[in-house]
Order: structure tokens, then sequence, then C-alpha cells
């Protein structure tokens, strides 16, 4: 089965002032599953988290820049679409860091399964999520 990811890709470093549409570009790629990649997720929720802007310089920071022309990283929610890992199913709600694309390869290490509540997705993204969290600890 061949799938087909679409991915934002930032084209050039900002080193100051805000993003513009022009500075990335929508890409596309191939993917396939295989023996250690063997989960497809769809997402369905990404987060476009502060954190982020850092990255689209080249400037040392905590985290390593953004890769010209590669996936951008972020984090994001999704379903599994395939899966040969015993350890998830069809349908099983993920968190990965795999945000800024429609759907994604990976393996098991890669994500985090997110048990049934009644909150929203998209709560793990905020409230729940690493903006929650770094809210809720720096107090």
């Amino acid at each position: 089965m061949t799938i087909i990811s679409k991915y934002v890709a930032l084209k050039n470093y900002i080193p100051t002032g805000l993003p513009k549409e022009d500075d990335f570009e929508i890409k596309s790629k191939t993917l396939e599953l295989d023996e250690t990649n063997n989960i497809h997720v769809l997402n369905s929720w990404i987060s476009v988290d502060p954190y982020m802007r850092a990255r689209m310089t080249e400037r040392k920071n905590y985290k390593p820049p953004f890769l010209l022309g590669e996936e951008m990283e972020g984090y994001a929610i999704g379903s599994v679409q395939k899966s040969k890992d015993s350890e998830f199913k069809e349908g099983d709600i993920v968190f990965s860091n795999f945000g800024m694309r429609d759907n994604f390869i990976c393996k098991r290490s890669d994500l985090k399964k997110i048990k049934n509540s009644d909150l929203p997705l998209q709560t793990y993204l905020g409230p729940l999520g690493m903006t929650g969290q770094t809210a809720y600890r720096s107090f």
C-alpha cells in the first residue's frame, strides 16, 4: 500500500520578525510500512506552539533548528490507520511529535495512546498538553 504524506517545510530561516506564508512550502512524499516503522497514523489535530518560532532560525537554542525542506516537527493527535504492531490497532487515538503533516509512518516508541474520555481530543494539545503543563508547573 502506497501512502502519500503532505507536510509543511520551512523554505528559509527567519532570523527576525514574523514568519510569512512565503517562508513555508507544502511538499509531499511517499511512505511505506516496513518491519521497523510499522504503524500508519492519520493526524486529526496539530499544535503550533511558541517554541517553534525559535526553531525557525539558525541560532543555537535548546532545540535544534528545523531542517530546511524537511518535515517540521510539532505535537499532533491522530488515529492509527494500519498497524503491524501488536500494541496498536486500527482506530487507536495517539499523541506524537509528527505534527505539520497529514499522515506519517512510525514505530511504537514514537507514539503515546490517548485513553477515551469525555474531553475533546484537542485538549491534549492545549491544557493537557505541553503548553498547558508548562503554564501549570510555572506557578
